[in-house]
């Protein structure tokens, strides 16, 4: 197999929809990097240079709180465009049961005599 039909075969991401915590936390990331940098921007005019800045010490804190929160806003809006977070109380998980066509319905204990071991054989197997 060559170099080419490999990557060629390689599964892609570029389909996958984010979560929505995913986009939360590139927005969070990016909020913070960028205030880092404004924070580093204003040492190095202040401190190298030795200019006046404009700026108090409190920018070590501000920058990056309030980067953040400007870039939560869009953040949040493309979290609203994704898809929705796994459902943990297993409301929309697939039941682990016989599916609703092959139960027998003139018994009326069909759930008790199915075990986990004969409804899920096909993926164990």
């Amino acid at each position: 197999m060559s170099p080419a039909e490999g990557a060629a075969s390689a599964p892609t991401t570029a389909d996958a929809t984010p979560l929505p915590l995913d986009v939360l936390a590139t927005a969070v990331a990016l909020g913070s990097a960028v205030g880092l940098t404004h924070v580093a921007v204003v040492y190095v005019r202040r401190h190298l240079l030795g200019t006046f800045t404009f700026q108090s010490r409190d920018v070590l804190w501000m920058a990056p709180l309030g980067y953040t929160l400007v870039l939560l806003v869009p953040g949040l809006v493309g979290a609203a465009d994704t898809e929705p977070l796994p459902d943990v109380l297993g409301e929309g998980v697939p039941s682990v049961g016989p599916s609703p066509e092959k139960v027998d319905t003139r018994s009326g204990d069909h759930a008790a005599s199915v075990s986990l071991s004969d409804s899920c054989w096909c993926w164990c197997s």
